[in-house]
């Protein structure tokens, strides 16, 4: 049951009450308030998701990169996002990940 429901449960229950249907309406304005803000942000965060992958596309090349390299060519991406919207184009086969070592270290590079 989710908050909504249990305070919907509560006015039906108590509406012989009018503070505590007048309580419940505003918390389940605010619930409303905080989903609607959510959607916003998660369509904003897809819609910037897609400028990122665009890009993505554009930077890589044949010769291998680490995430943070290419990070560093895309306006407002950092290697987690990268890794976030390259690891679906690994798993599709349209980009090639490698395993190297650069100075002893173990560092995960990738190209087309």
């Amino acid at each position: 049951m989710t908050q909504k429901e249990i305070l919907n449960t509560i006015k039906t229950e108590m509406s012989a009450n009018t503070e505590v249907v007048e309580f419940c309406d505003k918390m389940i304005a605010a619930i409303d308030r905080k989903n609607e803000k959510a959607r916003e942000r998660a369509a904003a965060k897809r819609a910037a998701g897609d400028t990122i992958t665009e890009a993505l596309m554009d930077v890589l090349t044949a010769t291998p990169q680490t995430l943070t390299d290419i990070a560093a060519q895309i306006p407002d991406a950092t290697p987690n996002k990268v890794a976030s919207r390259i690891a679906p184009l690994v798993d599709a086969g349209t980009v090639t990940k490698a395993v190297t070592k650069v100075n002893k270290k173990r560092v995960t590079v990738y190209s087309i």
